[in-house]
């Protein structure tokens, strides 16, 4: 495929978002790269595969483009020479999980092409598809939306080998499509609220500890069988909770464990919010990053029994949810993009150090019909977070056929390993003894 020749249709520069720019700041805060990672039954077709991509990344133009900064503003910029080579490889090896591990983690600078990169990890007659897409241009759920692009692309392909596309070069990028949901009275409120940053002395954080050797880019799992993903929806639909809700109560219990020193501390976290559900489903849309927080805070103390912790956990979450509190974190950058041009927005962004508040998120169900690569069946998926740095935590998880998948990036040694060990060990006996 001639991807060149596609590329010469799109326009020379694009818009950057506001949400872009946000996702580029944080950079300084963790490597800011989503992965997707797909165990096949069978062997993909790697040119079908190489040339999908291709498509992909003209169908949704932003993929084709670089993040550039100018004096006093940035703005993405199309790539010229893309080489199919750039943006898939394939490898074959008698140890996947080494090799696996090694695309994942490795570090990627914001500025480099591409913004996604697909490897084939093949091991005898099976393949494993792995996706590492920058986070600056979208979030966990534009990550799906590509994945889904992606597959229906390589389904018309291996059918048709001279299928192609249009590029959604109209489709809307921008936080207006949620914003506009809102009256001017809302927003006062939601900028309001989210210009009062927590204080220090309410935070509490993970307990990396202290050593002296190197630190390397990690990402450490933890599975639960579908039988215990139908005890937590049960024991959650018991007690009028979502499955997030039971997550977000476990969750905190672990992290008191793993921190004996943190009894009187109030416990503040951040959950992102997929905020397009705010936005008109008729509208026209690109792919993007839709993305708000809402902090949950179970303040000093969370509850004896897994019951209690829930309880005050569902009243939490339903507070936050009413008021759409989802929206007050990013407001403020709203705001600021409005009074302030780009230098000294990066400069103010940047410099604001919030207190290392812990994170999860839900990154959602993996649909098998939006991972469907031409009918080859598909044993098991998940989604990643991304790799935090300093003192910072975060946590992901996704959903296949029941399974749950967490991940926690971190940049440690064996040391922080350990520790990451031992939280998820605490969290699987806290939802793995739902009964």
């Amino acid at each position: 495929m001639e991807i060149d020749k596609l590329q010469g249709n799109l326009p020379e520069t694009m818009k950057v978002e506001m949400s872009d720019a946000i996702q580029f700041f944080l950079r300084s805060n963790a490597d800011q790269q989503i992965r997707f990672v797909i165990y096949l039954s069978q062997q993909l077709d790697f040119d079908i595969l190489e040339k999908a991509v291709c498509l992909s990344i003209y169908q949704e133009p932003i993929f084709s483009y670089t993040y550039k900064e100018a004096k006093n503003a940035a703005y993405w910029k199309k790539q010229d020479n893309i080489k199919p080579s750039m943006l898939v490889d394939l490898v074959k090896t008698a140890t996947p999980s080494n090799e696996v591990e090694e695309f994942l983690t490795t570090a990627v600078s914001p500025f480099d092409f591409p913004l996604v990169r697909v490897r084939i990890v093949r091991h005898e007659h099976k393949d494993i598809l792995c996706i590492n897409m920058n986070h600056t241009p979208t979030d966990g759920a534009g990550l799906k939306e590509f994945v889904k692009i992606l597959a229906d692309s390589y389904s018309k392909l291996a059918v048709n080998p001279n299928h192609t596309c249009q590029p959604n070069i109209s489709g809307d990028r921008s936080i207006k499509q949620v914003t506009k949901r809102f009256s001017l009275l809302q927003k006062m409120k939601f900028a309001r609220a989210g210009f009062k940053r927590p204080p220090r002395r309410v935070s509490w954080s993970f307990d990396w500890g202290q050593s002296n050797e190197d630190g390397r880019n990690q990402l450490a799992f933890m599975k639960l069988s579908s039988d215990t993903f139908d005890r937590v929806k049960a024991f959650g639909k018991r007690h009028n909770a979502t499955i997030n809700d039971v997550v977000i109560a476990a969750f905190t219990r672990a992290f008191v464990k793993a921190r004996q020193n943190n009894e009187t501390a109030s416990k503040p976290l951040i959950v992102p919010v997929d905020l397009r559900k705010y936005a008109d489903p008729s509208h026209k849309r690109a792919i993007c990053s839709l993305t708000g927080s809402m902090i949950i805070n179970l303040e000093t103390t969370i509850g004896e029994s897994f019951a209690e912790t829930l309880s005050k956990t569902v009243k939490e979450t339903s507070l936050k949810k009413s008021t759409h509190a989802e929206m007050n974190m990013l407001a403020p950058f709203l705001v600021l993009s409005r009074l302030m041009p780009y230098a000294k927005m990066k400069e103010k962004v940047m410099q604001l150090k919030m207190p290392p508040i812990p994170l999860l998120t839900n990154v959602g169900v993996i649909n098998p019909n939006d991972i469907n690569f031409n009918g080859i069946p598909v044993e098991s998926s998940f989604i990643t977070g991304v790799v935090s740095y300093g003192g910072y935590f975060s946590m992901a998880y996704s959903t296949f056929n029941r399974e749950i998948t967490f991940s926690i990036g971190f940049c440690g040694n064996t040391v922080q390993q350990q520790k990451v060990n031992t939280f998820l060990s605490n969290l699987k006996s806290e939802l793995e003894g739902i009964e």
